[in-house]
C-alpha cells in the first residue's frame, strides 16, 4: 500500500517534469529558472520523504510497534509485520523515475536524487543501530565523512553510499537478531515520585555518565566530519585560516553554553554577586568549579586555532583538531552531572510554569500503565 501511495504521489510530478510548456509565458527566462528550481525542490523533497518513510519502518522508531513486537513470536528469519527497512526491488521502481527526471529534464546527474535518498535513509538507519550494532554505526559515521568529501561528485558519493549500505545491512540483521532489545525504559525509575525539590537529589534518577570511550569516539568523529567539510571547502574556495578560527569559536561557544545549561539550568549560586562583593567571598570553590569545564571548552579550541599556523598549514586540519578537542572537553571534563547535583554547593532553582507543566506531562506519561 505504501508503494502505491508513493507511486500516486510521484506520477503528477513525472508529468510536470516531462511535459512541455503549454503557455508562452513559460518562455520568459526568469519563469523558466523558477520552474527548474521548483522541480529540483520537489524532486529533492520527494527523495528525502521517501528515505524517511523507508527507514521509519524500523521498530526502533515506533515505541508502540516495538512493544507489540516483543509480545509476538516474531524472529529475524521472518519479515517484519509492517515491512522491512532494508531495500528491495520495489525501491528501484520508485527511485528510477526520479533519476530519469534529473538526467533528462533537469540536466543533472541521475545519481543526485539517489544521493538525497541514500543520505537520509542511512542517517536514520544508523540511529537504529545504537543499542545493538555500535561498530556498524561507527563505520557508518566514518562513511558520512566520505560522503562530505565527495559532495561535488554525485557518482562517487553514490558509490560511497552503496558501500555504507552494505555495512548498514550487516548491522541491521545483527540488530534484529537480538530482538527484544534492552528495555531502557524499565531501567529508569519513574520520575516525579519525590516531587520538587527532592527529585534533584534522587540518586536513582540521576543521568548516566558519558564514558571516556564514548567521548573519545564522539570527538574523533566530529573532527573527522569537520576535516572532510574543510577539505571540500578548500577545494572550492582555497585555504583560509580565519575560517578555521571562526569555526573553532562557534563550536566553543555552542558547546560551552550547552554544557553550562545542562549543569546549571536548575541551580543557582548560593550567594548573589552583590553578596559576594560585600562579604569578600568572590569565589565559592564548591560552586564555581562547575564553570571550569565550560571556560576550557570555549578557550581551548580558539587557542588551538589561533596558533594553527605553528603546527599545520591546513585550515581543515586545524578546525578538525579544535572542534574535536572542544567536544572532548565538553563531554568528558569533570565533574559529572551526577556528582555535581549530589555534592555541589548550590541553590535549587524553581522551575518556570512552562517547564513544570512539561515535567508533569512526562510524569503522567511515565506513570501510565503498560
Amino acid at each position: 500500500m505504501g508503494y502505491l501511495f508513493v507511486a500516486t504521489f510521484e506520477f503528477p510530478f513525472i508529468l510536470l517534469a516531462f511535459g512541455r510548456d503549454w503557455r508562452r509565458g513559460w518562455e520568459d527566462p526568469l519563469l523558466s529558472i523558477l520552474r527548474v528550481k521548483l522541480k529540483i525542490g520537489v524532486l529533492a523533497a520527494f527523495c528525502i520523504a521517501y528515505g524517511i518513510s523507508r527507514a521509519g519502518r524500523h521498530p526502533g522508531f515506533t515505541p508502540f510497534y516495538l512493544k507489540w513486537l516483543r509480545t509476538t513470536p516474531w524472529t529475524s528469519r521472518s519479515p517484519l509485520p509492517l515491512g522491512d527497512p532494508q531495500l528491495n526491488w520495489r525501491d528501484v521502481i520508485v527511485l528510477a523515475p526520479a533519476a530519469a527526471v534529473a538526467y533528462s529534464d533537469l540536466a543533472y546527474s541521475p545519481a543526485d536524487p539517489l544521493c538525497f535518498f541514500g543520505v537520509v535513509y542511512l542517517f536514520l538507519g544508523a540511529l537504529t543501530l545504537y543499542l545493538n550494532a555500535v561498530p556498524e554505526m561507527i563505520l557508518l559515521a566514518i562513511g558520512f565523512g566520505g560522503v562530505i568529501l565527495e559532495g561535488a561528485n554525485p557518482p562517487a558519493m553514490l558509490a560511497v553510499l552503496i558501500a555504507m549500505y552494505a555495512v548498514y545491512f550487516v548491522g541491521l540483521k545483527r540488530s534484529l537478531r537480538r530482538l527484544p532489545w534492552p528495555r531502557v525504559d524499565e531501567k529508569k525509575k519513574r520520575p516525579g515520585e519525590l516531587g520538587w525539590p527532592f527529585r534533584m537529589l534522587d540518586i536513582s534518577s540521576s543521568p548516566q555518565v558519558i564514558s571516556y570511550q564514548a567521548a573519545l569516539i564522539a570527538s574523533v568523529l566530529a573532527g573527522w566530519w569537520v576535516f572532510c567539510a574543510g577539505v571540500q571547502a578548500e577545494e572550492q574556495n582555497g585555504p583560509a585560516m580565519p575560517v578555521a578560527l571562526m569555526v573553532a569559536a562557534i563550536a566553543g561557544a555552542i558547546f560551552s553554553i550547552a554544557r553550562l545549561l545542562i549543569y546549571c539550568a536548575q541551580t543557582k549560586s548560593p550567594m548573589s554577586l552583590l553578596a559576594r562583593i560585600v562579604t569578600g567571598r568572590l569565589i565559592i570553590p564548591k560552586f564555581d568549579y562547575v564553570f571550569l569545564a565550560p571556560i576550557a571548552t570555549f578557550i581551548a579550541p580558539i587557542w588551538l586555532a589561533w596558533h594553527g599556523d605553528e603546527y599545520s598549514h591546513s585550515p581543515a586540519l586545524v578546525a578538525a583538531i579544535s572542534v574535536g578537542i572542544c567536544i572532548g572537553i565538553a563531554t568528558s571534563a569533570g565533574p559529572t552531572r551526577r556528582h555535581w547535583l549530589l555534592t555541589g554547593h548550590y541553590r535549587i532553582a524553581r522551575l518556570s510554569p512552562q517547564r513544570a507543566w512539561r515535567r508533569e506531562v512526562r510524569r503522567f506519561i511515565a506513570m501510565t500503565p503498560d
